[in-house]
């Protein structure tokens, strides 16, 4: 409503900082429950892959392994896709706060593009 003149806000370097502060909060905490998911993911394998198991067990696991293998795969792909869409999306509120230095409106901008294309992308899949 201020950038388009609307309504005007005496305190809106505030207002941006704190809505800034307020995204990038949720990302972090998006970013590290998905690093918990994957975490557990891995764990969870391997520790399926050393535990003994029976000669039957054995004969029933290789056949369903390859089912089991695809599932994880994309489980553990759809993870990582969203972590790097994520880490896109906290480099703009991050940047445009100043705490990377590196980051200028350029930077920032791309971060933006490339996240918008991760999810244009994924919105595609989803009605394809």
């Amino acid at each position: 409503m201020h950038a388009a003149g609307i309504k005007s806000f005496a305190q809106i370097n505030r207002i941006q900082k704190v809505a800034f502060q307020f995204w990038l909060a949720g990302l972090l905490c998006n970013i590290a429950a998905g690093t918990y998911t994957l975490t557990t993911l891995h764990m969870n394998a391997l520790k399926s892959s050393t535990t003994e198991k029976t000669a039957e067990e054995k004969k029933r696991d290789a056949k369903s392994t390859p089912l089991l293998f695809v599932a994880d795969s994309r489980e553990t792909y759809a993870i990582k896709y969203q972590l790097t869409q994520d880490v896109f999306d906290a480099l703009i509120p991050a940047g445009s706060l100043g705490y990377l230095s590196f980051m200028d409106e350029g930077l920032i901008g791309l971060a933006g593009v490339i996240s918008s294309l991760m999810g244009g992308y994924t919105q595609w899949i989803k009605t394809k």
